[in-house]
């Protein structure tokens, strides 16, 4: 149980200091394995985590969004929790893939690996009870999806990593909702959270639920804008003078 009045060491009231803990955490962690001269990486920039994390984290360590479940809400809900880090200053996020608790759904699993291929920080984290859930572990249908995801986001991790330089140049957000790249959209502006952007060429809409094999999902092309779809690299869709919402077939 935390007391928030009362007082630290130098007579600071907790409450003003409890949520910067995990930030100067990070932040002597990340000093000392750069110029601590017995540091494993000593010179070199390292990689760290933290799940105590404030505003401007970033710039020292990554964070990941904790314990979920494999459901679609879940999925979804990774989202928009990515993109809240991404204004909070911690662009290196990431939700667990395929959950860490509950039931597992190998079906759910397929898309999360589809979705997750494409997190900033991804991984895949179950705990000792839950199962197996890493792409071995799946059905043949299921395991090639996500093993196509995995290879294509391995094929994008030079334009990942511009992204990424760019924003420590510049600021700015890897994941963001339409508006922020095509704010002149008045659809784009709408609460459209299953189409989104990487960088600012990147846009990816992602299966959040339930579909048959003939069954369509739609995605909102803005504006003036030209995509090549990335499954075939054949198909070009554009959004036309005002834009449009366009039935497309996800794929396994």
């Amino acid at each position: 149980m935390y007391y928030f009045n009362n007082k630290t060491m130098n007579e600071s009231v907790w409450f003003n200091m409890h949520s910067l803990y995990g930030l100067q955490q990070t932040q002597f962690t990340y000093l000392y394995l750069l110029f601590q001269n017995t540091s494993p990486t000593y010179g070199q920039r390292s990689l760290l985590l933290s799940r105590s994390t404030f505003a401007g984290s970033g710039q020292y360590a990554g964070h990941w969004l904790g314990n979920n479940k494999c459901t679609y809400d879940d999925m979804r809900h990774s989202i928009s929790g990515i993109m809240n880090f991404q204004m909070f200053g911690v662009p290196f996020i990431g939700a667990n893939i395929c959950g860490t608790t509950g039931d597992f759904n190998q079906e759910i699993c397929g898309r999360w690996y589809q979705l997750g291929a494409f997190y900033p920080f991804a991984r895949s984290f179950p705990n000792d009870t839950s199962g197996k859930r890493e792409v071995w572990a799946l059905d043949e249908k299921y395991r090639t999806a996500a093993k196509n995801a995995l290879t294509l986001r391995l094929s994008l991790l030079r334009y990942f990593y511009t992204v990424f330089f760019e924003m420590y140049k510049n600021g700015g957000s890897f994941w963001k909702p339409l508006f922020f790249e095509f704010p002149e959209s008045d659809e784009a502006l709408k609460d459209i959270e299953h189409t989104f952007m990487i960088g600012s060429s990147l846009k990816l809409t992602p299966v959040l639920k339930p579909v048959t094999e003939t069954e369509k999902i739609k995605s909102y092309f803005p504006a003036n804008t030209r995509f090549i779809n990335l499954i075939d690299w054949k198909t070009i869709i554009d959004g036309g003078a005002s834009g449009k919402n366009e039935e497309i077939q996800p794929s396994w």
